[in-house]
């Protein structure tokens, strides 16, 4: 039985199950990611990264990240998990790796400058299940009961309904 990617799915990944998740891996760490690699200068955040994707982190690594970068970064920061390249050792690779599904993506919160962000976005269309911002997946994110989805990159609401980002 193979095992399917994550950037793959057209729903959710299933708590429980494994799949094969991109990680930045280096000498004594192993991040499973968001694989967009961006910047975010209209909201004050010039340096290139990676999301962590916070569903493939055991409770221990978890804990383990939100205290290391408790001191720098609010605790949405932590569930929003950057990896910033200048901050990486220069023996960092990116590999594909079978990793469990721990939990559902966590509920991204509005970020600095979100209004900024809402306001040149609202009504642009998703584009292969892409949100408009960045690119960031939102087939395998959690839908409520309407069919929105609240896109863990940077926290845009999504009608999935519609296929456009709105009001959050």
């Amino acid at each position: 039985m193979s095992v399917p990617k994550i950037t793959e799915l057209k729903s959710e990944p299933i708590v429980g199950k494994f799949y094969l998740v991109p990680c930045v891996t280096g000498q004594h760490f192993v991040n499973p990611i968001i694989p967009v690699w961006h910047s975010d200068v209209e909201i004050g955040i010039e340096a290139e990264h990676y999301h962590m994707d916070v569903r493939f982190l055991s409770d221990k690594e978890l804990e383990s990240y939100a205290a290391k970068y408790a001191k720098r970064y609010t605790r949405a920061m932590d569930r929003m998990g950057h990896i910033v390249k200048s901050n990486w050792p220069d023996d960092h690779t990116f590999e594909w790796k079978r990793r469990k599904c721990y939990r559902t993506m966590p509920e991204m919160p509005r970020v600095i400058h979100f209004d900024v962000l809402e306001k040149k976005y609202i009504g642009k269309k998703v584009l292969c299940g892409k949100c408009p911002h960045r690119g960031f997946p939102v087939e395998s994110l959690p839908k409520d009961e309407k069919g929105f989805v609240i896109c863990n990159g940077h926290g845009l609401k999504i009608d999935t309904n519609k296929g456009e980002v709105v009001k959050r």
